[in-house]
C-alpha cells in the first residue's frame, strides 16, 4: 500500500514528479528501495555517484529503509552524521594539543614544574580567580612562565609571555624605587 508520506519520501529524495514517485512505489509494493532501483533503470534519476549501490538496512540487519553511501535523507540525523563527527574530531586534536604542549614555571634558571596545558586549562576553569592571582604574584617573586611543546616553541604565545615578564619587572622596580624615596625621607 502506497501512502502519500511514502511518495513525498520517495518524490523529495529521488527529484522526480509525484506521479512518477506513486507509480514506482506501485510497481514495487510500496519498496522505497525498489522504488529507487525502478527510477533509475526508467532513467529519471541518475545512479548513485562514487560507483555506491542503493542498499537496504535490511541487508545490514535492520528495517528495510534506503539509503546511499551514508546519506541518510533530509528528514533524518544529518547532523549527526557529519557535523558531529568534526566537531568529536576537533575536540580530540584540541585535547591533544593541550596534553602534548605544556607551561613550564622556572626561577632562576632552574625548572621548577612543568605542566600540560590541559591542567592549566582546568585550573583556569575550575578556579580562575585563584590561578590568575597566583600566576600574578609569581611573577613579582621572580617566576618565568614559558610554553613548551611543538605547536607552541616559537609561538606569539612565548613573546607575550616575556612581555608580559618585562612589564611585571619594570613595575617591580618601579614599585621598590618609590618605597625607597619614601622611606629616604
Amino acid at each position: 500500500m502506497t501512502t502519500l508520506e511514502m511518495v513525498e519520501k520517495l518524490r523529495e529524495r529521488a527529484g522526480v514528479t509525484y506521479d512518477d514517485a506513486k507509480a514506482a512505489l506501485d510497481a514495487s509494493g510500496g519498496d522505497l528501495l525498489e522504488a529507487m532501483i525502478l527510477l533509475e533503470k526508467q532513467g529519471k534519476i541518475d545512479a548513485p555517484q562514487n560507483g555506491g549501490q542503493y542498499s537496504s538496512k535490511q541487508e545490514q540487519g535492520a528495517g528495510r529503509e534506503f539509503y546511499q553511501d551514508g546519506y541518510y535523507g533530509k528528514d533524518k540525523n544529518r547532523f549527526s552524521s557529519g557535523a558531529l563527527s568534526k566537531f568529536i574530531k576537533f575536540c580530540g586534536k584540541l585535547i591533544h594539543k593541550a596534553n602534548t604542549n605544556m607551561l613550564e614555571v622556572r626561577r632562576g634558571g632552574k625548572y621548577i614544574v612543568s605542566m600540560p596545558l590541559s591542567v592549566v586549562l582546568i585550573l583556569l576553569i575550575l578556579s580562575w580567580w585563584v590561578t590568575l592571582v597566583l600566576l600574578a604574584v609569581g611573577l613579582f617573586l621572580g617566576y618565568r612562565y614559558r610554553f613548551r611543546g611543538a605547536d607552541v616553541e616559537n609561538s606569539r604565545m612565548n613573546s607575550a609571555m616575556d612581555a608580559v615578564t618585562v612589564a611585571a619587572e619594570n613595575l617591580k622596580d618601579e614599585i621598590t624605587s618609590n618605597t625607597s624615596k619614601t622611606e629616604d625621607k
